[in-house]
Formats: C-alpha cells, structure tokens, sequence
C-alpha cells in the first residue's frame, strides 16, 4: 500500500487526533484502523472478588506471575490475570512497560527511583512503596531501556 503520511503541529490544538484521507476503505485502511483504535483505547480484563474489571494501562504499576498464576499490581490492589505473562506482554505499551525478569513486568511510569548501589543488580522503587528487583538476565536489556528514555 502506498501511503502518504503527513503530521501537523499545532501549538492550540488540546487533543491529538488521527484522519485517515481515502477514496475507499480497504483491508490495509481497516487494519491500520483497528491497530491505531487498539493502542489508543487498550484495556486490560482482570478479575477481583468475583468480578470482572476492565484496567486502564497508564495506572497499572507491574504484572507479575506468583504460584502459577498472573497478577495485576493496580493502584496497590492486587488482580488476578487469564492470561500468560507473555500473551499480556504483547499487549502492552512498550514505551512505559518492560519485562525486568522472567516473572515480572513493570510501568517505568509508576517507579519513584532507580537504585544502582547493589552490585550486579537494579532495584525499582514504585511511588506506592512497592521495590521489585531486576533479574541479573535481564540488567543489559533494562539499561538498553533505560537509555532509550533519554
């Protein structure tokens, strides 16, 4: 498909906002359409006290695996997942989210402060008062990360 992509700023504009120009919707407009309108609006199902809910990503602060199952850390309350850690993975945003061990996936956006002073390892401290430690496996991918936020 052949496309132009144009992007206009605009110091008053408030709210960004995507037009697709086309003489006729085709599978590739549908599928661009889909990808942009899930990242935009992706909410992730969980499940607490018998009850369905449906979690904003922005306020989720790590998914973690425990005992065979996967959770939710959000807003210091704690959500079961149907999911596996790497099928909810790929649905997060991977600007904000970074997998920090083989059981653990963190919000950088929810962490308070780095902690570098234990040799061999990082240490994420969450504005909530959660920690959670990044696995020796995992410390070049982390740094990598880390550096692309600059």
């Amino acid at each position: 498909i052949k496309m132009k992509i144009e992007i206009k700023m605009d110091k008053n504009i408030n709210e960004s906002k995507i037009i697709i120009h086309t003489s006729k919707i085709t599978k590739e407009i549908t599928e661009i359409y889909d990808k942009l309108n899930g990242e935009i609006n992706k909410k992730i199902k969980a499940f607490k006290d018998d009850k369905m809910y449906f979690l904003n990503q922005s306020d989720i602060e790590s998914i973690y695996a425990e005992e065979s199952k996967v959770y939710i850390r959000y807003n210091n309350e704690k959500y079961l997942l149907k999911l596996r850690l790497y099928e909810i993975e790929e649905l997060l945003d991977k600007k904000t989210f970074v997998r920090i061990s083989h059981s653990e996936i963190i919000n950088i956006e929810k962490v308070k402060n780095i902690d570098f002073r234990i040799t061999g390892t990082i240490l994420f401290n969450f504005y909530d008062g959660n920690k959670a430690f990044v696995s020796r496996r995992y410390i070049k991918r982390i740094k990598n990360f880390l550096n692309s936020k600059e």
